[in-house]
């Protein structure tokens, strides 16, 4: 072993021996979770019916509009969840409603 090996220079023909050099992979693009539909579904799990239906509806266009955004899945069920939580709120006051006027 030379003295140049053993300060880890290598010699000339060890370079020409080595694989060529590859192009780097590219890196994947990285996917983000749209805050609005977050929003959308805790709203929805809380009983917070309107601002569910609202951040869902934004929240499910933005996803469909930007590629590098996910939770479509989770605007579509905060927006599904809202909209069901405000019909029975509608149902329940009317008919709480409609009790008090013909009694």
């Amino acid at each position: 072993m030379t003295s140049t090996a053993r300060r880890g220079f290598t010699r000339a023909s060890d370079l020409r021996q080595s694989a060529p050099a590859t192009a780097a992979a590219p890196q994947p693009i990285r996917r983000n979770t749209n805050v609005c539909a977050i929003i959308s579904l805790l709203c929805a799990l809380f009983v917070l019916a309107l601002p569910a239906v609202v951040f869902g509806a934004i929240g499910l266009s933005e996803t469909r509009r930007r590629d590098h955004e996910d939770g479509s899945l989770l605007a579509a069920w905060g927006l599904g969840l809202g909209i069901v939580e405000l019909a029975l709120v509608v149902i329940v006051f009317s008919s709480t409603f409609f009790a008090g006027v013909f009694s």
